[in-house]
């Protein structure tokens, strides 16, 4: 039998020095202005001499704009770390000194993770783009290394061939897992570091580890050849003891370690000869540090009660209660059962039942099996078999009824969630007892607060309305000690639970909050005595009822909920009374929002009053944005109040040190620090500092009303270097609401056809305006709202009238399609996967989700509540190809071949009808892929064809042959082999 002894050993590294002292930071090269600038937007001819400005970015420039990633503190607020992205695929984090202002730039590094101590820093070091690809073209792994930088010394190391890595809870060691070796399916290599020392000690075959928060023991599983030599092991870094919890020739899975405690529960494999179902061990263990200590074993066939049609599964995993006094785990059916199971109710069986006929008795000779003239009978009928019969191929064939729940699509998608499905059962440990709380009608069982209640739901009843509708379920509070359910409510779609002491749990019913008390049985109407809205109004589909504007928390001493409406923060008795409004925003329309900064675990619903918490503050009329706290009885105290978007507000665990994110369109987002009031600041981020040397446009917002006066408000970018003495063309970019991007910072790159920033580097305005809708009319509300907003901006004289685009994307896309229908407003439009439409499109598929397209109409986006033959003019009078006849402005459209959300056909059917009508219309067709392109390649492309037909049509450029003629396919085939040739040269 194989033993695993722990081997020290020190890892091959590259140790590179780096004095903590020394500041690294981004080299800015400021080119001078150019001789000569471009020409102006508004005409050719019109050539400026004006050497003060600066230049417009260019593609060649768009290759080194950076995007801010996420970013930590050190526990103890000394240090930050974030990553930086750029357009070109390569990557780094950065690493600030935040006292020193000293930064540390590691190449492709991401995933920063410092120790609980603060002393050591670890990351990964991925690959770049292009090195990626390269490796794939060569078809060799794609692997991580690692780096460690020990920030007491200023020095780093970099380790190869790690796949992740994880600190102890005293930050004293560290576990690197390995790359597996290619084919190995035996588990691979765990590396745990004494930081201290340097030392490493090497485990093997290594399925599974996980750190205790309660000292350095670190718990592994081990999946050996042949199983030889399989187990449970605990390893305490600190004095290099190795104990063996558990031995045998079987899988272990599931392994879970209690919260703050040094308990232990794994789950232990029982697999049956030529049977595919098995079943599991659960072994658990108080306080592995003990050098003694026997695990309690739940085994099924040993458990008295336990279901015969079902068997533990490890597809739920392993949970341990807060207390320690259960487990939580799965339970299965039985694909089949195993025949070792079967045979003693077999022979039972075979015992009491009656001699068949033609049996032979005790002592007889049997019969003979087959004559030869019974051979031959078969082989003749053998012969004359019916085809169906006789092929050996199963036919591929799908069954579609129209009684089905959920559709055969659906189904098939979802059949991996099908088949990991279980029901919930707790074992409760000192009793040795199962109690089983999930049952086929019983699901979804969430266990609320202190572990005694939980609350279950039963959508079965309801069933029928999920075809086309939103999904309503019973509700049901289960006991969690026998398993008994009480059925609470009927027909409710939103629950909203999480109260300290898991007695109450929120409800929406009747366009209210209720809550309902699970020791009194009683429930309370919240919301109803209160003139505002707590249920989202705002939502235009067609829902019968509609989401919750959220909970805020709960207070600690159980007695209140917060929650929200659209504006504010209300405290409410649970018992019901006047509620108490902590914030004033409805009076300028100031929403806001519980801010959850802290690192630690404490930060979660339950909210301490006494002690404050933030708020994010974001103006709906002036899209400003900041933080303000509330504490105690107070009203709410603004903190920070800024016209751009500050936002990810973030602290450090150990310290009172604060940081968030500011930026705006003509400001590219950096991390400020600060303190606990977030009023002295300092900056400690300077992404993208090159652009300073690129003239760039700003944002202004656009107040205008629709067609029924409602108001509205859009976004407006200018071109980079505003002339006021010029016109420029615009492109109008739609969806619904959009003003919220008018602070939004956009780095212009070839991969995104819609990049604002692109377009005002070209001298183009871009507007985005809100759009709201009525009901069933979802196409003709786009035109009441998009056209007066673009008369809006053109009263500005700003924007030449005949040079005016309209573009979107997805349902932007469709509202494109059918406004260039309805308008002669727009020079050109764009159009990316659109549903033209509305009749066949409610009845196809939304084969990204399986889901019928009718259920988001009736439900969702589409606000059409009736199906098109009882309401056939509306959807006449909303698809874009029933008015293809009016179509005058060129309109491009494109698709992905294998698109899962808007079927391609939609694209086909308006490419046919434009056709027949001859109107003006090109069709971009990518193979492959989806709703959005994925293949650089065809995201280059596309970007490209979407500048070249707004340049054509806006700007006068020369067209191309695609826009003016079109290409025929072997042309097209040609053009692209030859592209695919010089890629070949390159490489």
């Amino acid at each position: 039998m194989l033993r695993l002894f722990p081997l020290f050993t020190v890892l091959s590294t590259v140790s590179i020095a780096v004095p903590v002292a020394s500041a690294h930071f981004l080299a800015i090269t400021q080119e001078e202005a150019p001789v000569a600038p471009e020409e102006t937007v508004s005409s050719k001819e019109e050539a400026s001499l004006d050497v003060s400005k600066p230049k417009t970015s260019k593609e060649e420039d768009w290759q080194e704009w950076e995007r801010l990633g996420g970013a930590v503190f050190s526990p103890d607020g000394r240090w930050i770390a974030y990553t930086i992205a750029r357009n070109d695929g390569t990557s780094e984090l950065r690493l600030r000194v935040i006292a020193a202002d000293s930064t540390e730039v590691l190449k492709e590094g991401g995933n920063p993770t410092f120790s609980d101590d603060g002393k050591w820093l670890a990351y990964s070091i991925g690959k770049s783009d292009d090195e990626t690809e390269k490796l794939r073209k060569a078809k060799k792994p794609v692997e991580n290394q690692m780096g460690l930088f020990d920030l007491v010394r200023g020095e780093k190391v970099e380790i190869d061939g790690v796949r992740s890595f994880e600190f102890s809870s005293d930050g004293a060691f560290l576990a690197m897992r390995r790359y597996a070796p290619k084919g190995d399916e035996n588990g691979t290599d765990l590396v745990i570091r004494d930081l201290a020392t340097g030392l490493d000690t090497h485990f093997g075959r290594v399925t599974s580890d996980a750190w205790s928060e309660s000292g350095p023991w670190i718990a592994l599983t081990v999946d050996a050849p042949e199983k030889q030599g399989n187990g449970l092991r605990v390893y305490h870094a600190a004095s290099g003891v190795l104990r063996t919890l558990d031995s045998a020739e079987a899988e272990y899975v599931g392994m879970s370690w209690r919260e703050d405690s040094a308990d232990l529960a794994v789950m232990r494999k029982k697999s049956y000869e030529d049977d595919e179902d098995a079943t599991f061990t659960v072994l658990a263990w108080k306080d592995v540090s003990k050098k003694s200590t026997e695990p309690a074993a739940f085994y099924q066939f040993n458990a008295e009660g336990f279901p015969e049609d079902l068997r533990v599964t490890e597809l739920a995993g392993l949970r341990w209660s807060d207390d320690g006094a259960a487990l939580y785990f799965g339970l299965k059916e039985w694909d089949e059962k195993p025949a070792e199971l079967a045979k003693e109710a077999e022979s039972s069986e075979k015992a009491e039942s009656p001699e068949k006929e033609g049996a032979a008795k005790d002592g007889e000779k049997p019969a003979e099996v087959e004559t030869e003239s019974k051979a031959e009978s078969k082989e003749k009928s053998k012969k004359r078999e019916a085809l169906r019969d006789s092929l050996e191929d199963a036919p591929g064939v799908e069954v579609w009824h129209a009684r089905d729940i959920r559709i055969i699509p659906r189904q098939k998608l979802m059949e991996g969630r099908d088949e990991r499905e279980t029901l919930m059962a707790v074992w409760w440990i000192e009793e040795n007892r199962l109690v089983q709380l999930e049952n086929t009608h019983v699901e979804d069982v969430e266990i609320l607060e202190g572990g005694l209640r939980a609350l279950g739901r039963d959508e079965t009843p309801h069933e029928e309305e999920q075809r086309f509708a939103a999904t309503q379920a019973d509700i049901f509070s289960v006991d969690v000690k026998t398993g008994d359910h009480t059925r609470l409510l009927e027909r409710v779609k939103f629950t909203m639970t999480g109260h300290p002491k898991g007695r109450y749990f929120l409800y929406v019913r009747d366009g209210h909050i209720w809550s309902h008390d699970l020791d009194t049985s009683e429930s309370v109407n919240l919301t109803g005595g209160v003139d505002t809205n707590f249920i989202d109004q705002e939502d235009s589909s067609l829902t019968d009822e509609k989401d919750p504007y959220g909970v805020c928390g709960w207070t600690k001493d159980g007695k209140r909920v917060l929650l929200y409406d659209r504006y504010d923060i209300w405290s409410f008795p649970l018992k019901g009374g006047k509620p108490d409004r902590l914030t004033s925003g409805a009076e300028n329309q100031i929403v806001a929002r519980r801010a959850r900064v802290a690192a630690d675990r404490d930060d979660d619903e339950f909210v301490k009053m006494d002690e404050g918490f933030y708020v994010s503050l974001y103006g709906d009329l002036t899209k400003k944005s900041g933080y303000g706290m509330i504490q105690g009885g107070s009203p709410m105290k603004p903190l920070i109040w800024k016209d751009a978007q500050v936002s990810r507000l973030m602290r450090a665990e150990d310290a009172p040190v604060f940081a968030y994110r500011v930026e705006d369109f003509d400001d590219s987002p950096d991390l400020v620090v600060t303190g606990p009031k977030l009023a002295d600041t300092k900056e400690v981020s300077a992404t993208n500092a090159f652009a300073s040397q690129f003239a760039w446009g700003h944002s202004e917002l656009v107040d205008y009303e629709n067609a029924n006066g409602v108001p509205l408000q859009g976004a407006l970018f200018y071109p980079a270097g505003y002339d006021p003495s010029k016109t420029y063309p615009m492109v109008v970019y739609i969806y619904e609401l959009r003003s919220q991007s008018l602070h939004q910072y956009a780095s212009p790159s070839e991969t995104n056809p819609y990049s604002t920033a692109v377009f005002t580097q070209n001298g183009y305005f871009v507007f985005q305006p809100d759009i709201v809708y009525r009901a069933q009319n979802p196409g003709l509300s786009a035109v009441e709202c998009v056209v007066p907003a673009v008369q809006k901006v053109l009263e500005s004289g700003k924007v030449d009238p005949k040079r005016v685009g309209l573009f979107g994307h997805s349902w932007g896309a469709y509202q494109t399609a059918f406004i260039v229908t309805q308008t002669d407003l727009f020079a050109a439009g764009i159009a990316g996967a659109p549903l033209t439409n509305m009749m066949s499109m409610s009845m196809s598929i939304y084969w990204n989700s399986g889901e019928t397209d009718a259920k988001i109409f009736h439900e969702s986006q589409g606000r059409m509540d009736r199906p098109f033959w009882r309401d056939v003019q509306t959807y006449i009078a909303n698809s874009p190809i029933f008015s293809i006849e009016k179509l005058n402005t060129p309109l491009l459209v494109a698709f992905g071949d294998n698109d899962g959300a808007v079927d391609w056909q939609q694209g086909i059917e308006m490419y046919n009808a434009a056709r027949l009508a001859q109107r003006p219309y090109v069709m971009l067709v990518y193979p492959g892929e989806n709703h959005g392109l994925r293949e650089k390649p065809n995201q280059v492309d596309y970007h490209h064809r979407v500048r070249e037909w707004f340049d054509t049509y806006l700007n006068g450029a020369e067209a191309p042959k695609w826009i003016s003629e079109g290409m025929p396919w072997l042309e097209q085939k040609e053009a692209l082999e030859k592209k695919g040739d010089k890629g070949k040269e390159k490489e």
